[in-house]
């Protein structure tokens, strides 16, 4: 067995096994639905775009079986600074990588390249995954990881019709001032600034602002890097809401409607983002029950965090 570890584009050969390897891996949404997803060319492309991107990947006689993505972040804590931490966007096995040896190579692989990097370990993972960062952490150099923070993750379907090319403009900020706004309104919470989005992102990114700083968020696709395809062969084709936050729930559902106006325009078919679950509740008193659902995620770290806090992650990073 062959331990990769990939921070730039692997070669042609290692392509194809990295998207056989993903090709086995089929997720539920909807009734009887499953969706799986498409890298493209490059299986490790999009974990560049979250950080300082490694993919870790195990190749057995020609074959990949397991892959760790991890990338190191600059995380806003609770009182407005930034750490560097390591964010495992995803870990996944076939199930003959499952053996102590083959996942503990993997396992001591990322460790020695994290221990380096940052002291901040994090993770998502989301309900229903049956692999849960409690089974692999805690072992081959990885620390014991524990529940810090729950999140909700929001998918709101949008009308099925072709881009029009018209679109509101309304509340669309400069990045400065989006990023700057963004920092005040996440004080007291952790949070990321998400990347590089136009790194992966084939609609151009766009922060919206809410007149009075009351609300924000930036909007983006991965499509570049990273799709969703249905088990009929079609694409899902959601748009994200990154860094989403907000002091005044209505003008939050503001941005909301502008953004699913802008996901409509340009032929997007839903629109997705990240909360936690005291923010979500708030949008929901505003708009009644059951408008916006979503499916619940824990955030796991090194425990090297404030109790309590609440943490603000993008959904386009997930």
């Amino acid at each position: 067995m062959v331990i990769h570890q990939l921070t730039t584009t692997p070669p042609p050969e290692l392509r194809q096994a990295l998207s056989e390897f993903e090709s086995t891996f089929l997720f539920p949404f909807g009734a009887g639905r499953a969706f799986r997803i498409d890298y493209g060319s490059d299986r490790t492309a999009f974990v560049r775009t979250v950080g300082e991107g490694n993919c870790i990947a195990a190749e057995k006689e020609g074959r990949i079986i397991g892959v760790i993505e991890m990338a190191l972040v600059n995380l806003l804590r609770p009182d407005g600074t930034e750490t560097p931490a390591v964010y495992f966007p995803d870990i996944k096995l076939l199930p003959e990588a499952r053996a102590r040896l083959t996942a503990g190579r993997l396992l001591q692989a990322a460790s020695e390249w994290a221990r380096t990097r940052a002291d901040l370990w994090f993770t998502v993972a989301l309900d229903g995954i049956p692999v849960s960062p409690l089974d692999y952490t805690g072992r081959a150099g990885i620390p014991p990881f524990s529940a810090a923070a729950r999140l909700m993750v929001v998918r709101l379907p949008l009308a099925p019709h072709p881009a029009t090319g018209q679109e509101n403009g309304r509340f669309l900020a400069g990045a400065q001032e989006g990023e700057a706004l963004y920092k005040r309104l996440a004080r007291g919470r952790y949070g990321l600034l998400g990347g590089a989005p136009e790194a992966r992102s084939i609609a151009p990114p766009a922060w919206m602002a809410h007149p009075g700083g009351m609300a924000c968020a930036r909007f983006e696709d991965r499509r570049k890097v990273r799709r969703l395809i249905a088990d009929d062969g079609s694409e899902l084709r959601p748009a994200y809401r990154s860094c989403f936050t907000f002091q005044d729930p209505q003008a939050a559902v503001d941005l909301i409607v502008a953004a699913m106006q802008r996901a409509e325009a340009l032929g997007f078919r839903a629109l997705r983002f990240c909360l936690p679950p005291p923010d979500l509740a708030m949008l929901q008193r505003v708009l009644g029950p059951g408008v916006i659902e979503g499916a619940g995620g824990t955030i796991f770290t090194t425990g090297a965090t404030e109790t309590g806090a609440l943490w603000t992650l993008n959904a386009a990073e997930i």
